[in-house]
């Protein structure tokens, strides 16, 4: 079997369009739950790329990281804080004391792949939204991204009043296409 093979017999489970579309919620819930799994991606990247690590970046990483959970959060309508604990609760031993850094940043991208996922199953699979689960897993990327920071100096406090000073100097009338586009042409 080659790839073109591959691709052609299991292209017979391919949808050619939606058999039901999400409703706004769920399109956000995805529409978030990409953007967490596209910032732990950047941060892996940063670890790939950077020797030493660039703390400035770290923590602008980790900031829009932060930002997803929160959107994420506040869209299954618990708090961040919420989602800590019941990752705390019911997984109170996560990180190993003999973990590396590359081992949580690991871990991070698991945990926030991992949320895309559900949310992939959970929406676009129709399996029902399971918001217990999801807020779970958010607790998890929440412990992931602390244990960094400690691992890394950077106080999460930092991190993020670091990301709502972004956020107000991007967008300070609050977020939109149009203020998105703007931006990103003066970049």
């Amino acid at each position: 079997m080659n790839l073109n093979e591959y691709q052609r017999l299991a292209g017979r489970t391919l949808l050619d369009e939606a058999d039901q579309l999400p409703t706004s919620l769920e399109y956000m819930l995805m529409w978030n739950g990409l953007g967490l799994a596209g910032e732990a991606g950047e941060v892996a990247e940063l670890f790939r790329q950077h020797t030493p690590i660039s703390i400035s970046l770290l923590t602008k990483e980790l900031g829009d990281l932060l930002w997803y959970v929160g959107a994420c959060c506040s869209k299954l309508g618990v708090t961040m804080q919420l989602a800590l604990d019941t990752s705390r609760r019911e997984q109170p031993l996560l990180f190993p004391d003999r973990d590396t850094t590359n081992d949580l940043v690991l871990h991070l991208v698991a945990a926030a792949g991992s949320v895309s996922d559900m949310l992939k199953k959970q929406i676009c699979h129709r399996h029902g939204l399971n918001v217990g689960t999801l807020a779970q897993q958010l607790g998890t990327v929440i412990r992931c991204i602390n244990q960094l920071c400690i691992r890394c100096q950077i106080d999460i406090v930092d991190v993020m009043q670091a990301n709502i000073q972004k956020l107000a100097a991007r967008y300070p009338e609050g977020y939109s296409s149009a203020a998105s586009k703007d931006w990103q042409a003066t970049r």
